[in-house]
């Protein structure tokens, strides 16, 4: 599976604008909502490892102070979705609360 932000550091991330962070944290669920779709287990993970990191990189972020409550209740989202591997609600009924 070829990950888009595999390169991203948080200097770099933090070159991007707020809404393409989302953007690019989003494009992770999507993948992960498509591995989900097919059984592939393990880039159903990587793609939700990704997403967590991604929200992280966004955090350290000044410009989502003000913010961060949204990113963090999305963070938990996104955990728990990681940690109960598949079981509960699918990939798709997070993407639609973005």
């Amino acid at each position: 599976m070829h990950l888009f932000y595999k390169m991203a550091t948080r200097e770099r991330w933090a070159k991007f604008g707020v809404y393409e962070q989302l953007l690019g944290i989003i494009a992770e669920l999507e993948r992960a909502r498509l591995c989900e779709e097919q059984n592939d287990h393990e880039n159903r993970v990587a793609s939700l490892a990704r997403a967590l990191e991604l929200v992280d990189f966004s955090l350290d972020d000044p410009r989502w102070h003000g913010n961060t409550l949204m990113l963090f209740k999305l963070r938990d989202a996104i955990a728990e979705r990681y940690a109960i591997e598949g079981k509960g609600p699918s990939m798709r009924a997070l993407l639609e609360v973005l």
